[in-house]
């Protein structure tokens, strides 16, 4: 499969590959697999045309999450002490066990990162909704999600507008409207959550002319083409594998 394949796989077929990859590396136990599914899942990215820097980034955003976690796995897993952080009463010991554990967990997370990703970063989001409501989430769900990730961008700009507008109205001052002031910040939030509702009504106005009548909309009728679907299967099936191997199903 070229990167130009990968990528424009279809996005149901997509999205049972990063389901599949994001299963089997969840379930992963020992180090040597989960470096195995973190270059597997590297390798599915590369072949998708999605880049290395995208691939590191993907990493840094998992930190804050697994790292605090990871950091209580390392400290309280049961072994010979390595080092200890703190003193006294309420030193943490540092076990090898509990290092590997904790290797283990970020290598998880990241190589589940990067399984998502290949959906999310090769699939258009309106793409990416029609095939989640395909596999069955709630059409409510699917359209709440797809307006909060396109107002979004929307809303934020709406801020620095907003920001700009105060600065100019200060004279290059700080002015009455502060946003580091209690009666500032609320201020703001109160008119930005009336141009948020203006928007919003004029969105709906827009949505019903348009013919939605409240209810999403399906997929069409297409079938996914057969050899979209053995990839899909023989992609998946490559994480699977991984698992079957770290479990001992596979000798």
């Amino acid at each position: 499969m070229t990167r130009r394949n990968l990528a424009s796989l279809d996005a149901r077929v997509k999205l049972g590959v990063s389901l599949g990859w994001v299963v089997a590396t969840a379930s992963l136990r020992s180090v040597p697999a989960t470096l195995l599914a973190l270059g597997g899942t590297g390798a599915l990215l590369a072949a998708s045309g999605v880049r290395m820097g995208r691939l590191a980034t993907r990493a840094l955003w998992v930190l804050p999450f697994a790292g605090g976690v990871a950091l209580a796995v390392a400290v309280t897993a049961p072994g010979e002490a390595l080092a200890t952080l703190g003193g006294g009463r309420f030193g943490l010991s540092v076990t090898a066990a509990g290092l590997r554990e904790a290797l283990a967990l970020l290598l998880r997370v990241t190589a589940a990162a990067w399984a998502a990703a290949f959906l999310t970063e090769t699939t258009r989001l309106d793409e990416t909704l029609r095939a989640l409501r395909w596999a069955g989430m709630p059409p409510l769900l699917t359209d709440l999600a797809g307006l909060v990730l396109r107002e979004g961008p929307a809303l934020h700009a709406e801020l620095e507008r907003m920001g700009r507008a105060r600065e100019a109205r200060a004279g290059g001052g700080r002015g009455p409207l502060r946003p580091d002031t209690l009666d500032g910040a609320g201020a703001l939030v109160g008119m930005l959550f009336t141009r948020c509702l203006h928007r919003s009504e004029r969105l709906y106005r827009s949505m019903l002319a348009r013919g939605l009548g409240g209810r999403g909309r399906g997929l069409p009728g297409d079938p996914v083409p057969p050899g979209q679907v053995l990839a899909g299967v023989a992609l998946a099936a490559a994480g699977l594998l991984i698992l079957g191997w770290d479990r001992g199903w596979i000798g």
